[in-house]
């Protein structure tokens, strides 16, 4: 296969839908559409802001970005030994590290090279695509965020057996990567830690259970994961199994 070929499929999952396996998931970033803002949204035509030159602006930035010079997606070791390089300058490493030493591999569920070359690769192509203009994100931890998003988190689904010790630990990774012990106490081992919140709020829905969780804390590391593994938790409370898509 040529390098400036991309491969990018969409697909509605249902009950008659199968899982993807996990060599897929390897291979694969995982976009989850499901947000809706119902007050942004308008159908009436000739709303839009941006002028024809500024769009057309925009695609060739991107063009240009996915193009790389000609040389697509044929990334070098030292490509990827650059990208890994970036993450520890960016003080993020650490973090990935823990995720998977301390968090996911004592559970079997940790993740391999492959994995973290291509989260590095993500991490300095958004940080790139950001600098050129064609996306924008708040920080560095927040690209972090995204990948571990959309990489990591899709491979978990099963039972509540499997699943409800390593995603609570997951979850307190997100909070806080360098004091997960500490926030693993607090959300699931004091008073009956998120278990009984879920008990007290369950008809308020993920978002008030996130909120609860999350309220005496100031701020979350990883947002958006954060966010992910709640509604997750939620969902595997309240059916017994969970799954990321």
């Amino acid at each position: 296969m040529p390098p400036n070929l991309y491969f990018i499929g969409t697909v509605n999952l249902d009950e008659t839908t199968y899982s993807f396996s996990p060599k897929v998931l390897d291979r694969a970033f995982v976009v989850e559409f499901w947000e809706v803002d119902l007050e942004k949204y308008s159908t009436e035509s000739g709303e839009n802001s941006i002028k024809e030159e500024e769009i057309n602006d925009l695609k060739r930035s991107i063009l240009s970005d996915l193009s790389r010079n000609g040389v697509f997606l044929g990334y070098t070791m030292e490509d990827v030994k650059s990208s890994i390089q970036l993450l520890k300058e960016k003080a993020l490493y650490e973090d990935l590290k823990c995720l998977n030493s301390e968090i996911l591999k004592p559970f079997d569920l940790h993740f391999g090279y492959r994995v973290v070359n291509e989260i590095a690769l993500f991490f300095k192509n958004a940080e790139e695509s950001k600098n050129k203009g064609i996306i924008s994100f708040r920080d560095d931890k927040e690209i972090l965020d995204y990948a571990v998003l959309m990489k990591i988190l899709p491979k978990f689904h099963g039972n509540r057996g499997k699943l409800e010790t390593p995603l609570c630990r997951m979850l307190a990774w997100a909070v806080d990567p360098k004091n997960w012990r500490d926030v693993i106490k607090e959300i699931a081992e004091k008073d009956g830690g998120i278990k009984n919140e879920l008990r007290k709020i369950l008809p308020g829905g993920p978002d008030e259970l996130y909120s609860e969780i999350t309220k005496d804390r100031g701020s979350v590391k990883y947002e958006r994961t954060a966010e992910k593994i709640v509604r997750m938790l939620y969902q595997l409370y309240t059916t017994g199994f969970t799954s990321f898509l």
